[in-house]
């Protein structure tokens, strides 16, 4: 899959369909060094939105600053979280968030959860995401580049388009500058003023 939008949502559904989470986050960092929700999805294969979106960045920022895993069983009681607004207001029970590394550098986190389950993700669910991120990441990187290329394409042809009309004008102006000079030999042939006399502005 090339298209980004589609991948990502591709490889969160795959996450929570192999986790068997409610919830599904992909956090990029943008150029401020904020973690930023590029895809919410849900165990429905639906996007989130609105109050549905709501996240523990807390538990999402430890992992990509740790660049390690980050599992709590329940999070209402975990020690590490349990004072976070989020995880008070979300009522979180289940969290697991993995970092996202492209290339040797952490560039986001994978963040997956489940509000009604205690203790819903093991050893294995981590060694699981921890795998289906580092695809994701190549993936990302990938559909990047990809569109990149796309993006250089059509600067190409549109600067190849632009050079064309300007040799087209350019080459109307060599053919009106030889017609004129071909006019121009004409009138000299025909009416040679080598006779005149006079030096004034006018005559000449």
């Amino acid at each position: 899959e090339q298209r980004l939008p589609q991948l990502l949502d591709d490889v969160m559904d795959a996450m929570i369909e192999a986790t068997r989470a409610e919830r599904g986050f992909l956090l990029l960092y943008d150029g401020q060094g904020r973690l930023g929700i590029r895809v919410a999805r849900n165990i429905d294969r639906e996007a989130l939105d609105g109050e549905e979106l709501a996240v523990s960045r807390s538990i999402a920022q430890e992992a990509a600053s740790r660049d390690a895993p980050v599992l709590t069983v329940d999070a209402a009681f975990d020690a590490r979280f349990g004072a976070a607004a989020s995880v008070s207001a979300l009522k979180l029970r289940s969290v697991l968030a993995v970092p996202l590394r492209l290339k040797g550098r952490v560039v986001g986190t994978v963040y997956v959860d489940h509000r009604f389950r205690t203790a819903a993700f093991d050893g294995a669910a981590v060694e699981l995401v921890l795998e289906l991120a580092d695809i994701a990441a190549i993936s990302l990187h990938n559909a990047r580049l990809f569109e990149e290329n796309a993006t250089r394409q059509r600067e190409i042809e549109r600067l190849n388009a632009r050079l064309e009309e300007e040799l087209v004008n350019q080459q109307a102006e060599l053919d009106g500058a030889r017609a004129a000079l071909r006019h121009s030999a004409a009138l000299e042939v025909r009416y040679p003023y080598d006779a005149l006399v006079g030096r004034s502005p006018r005559m000449l």
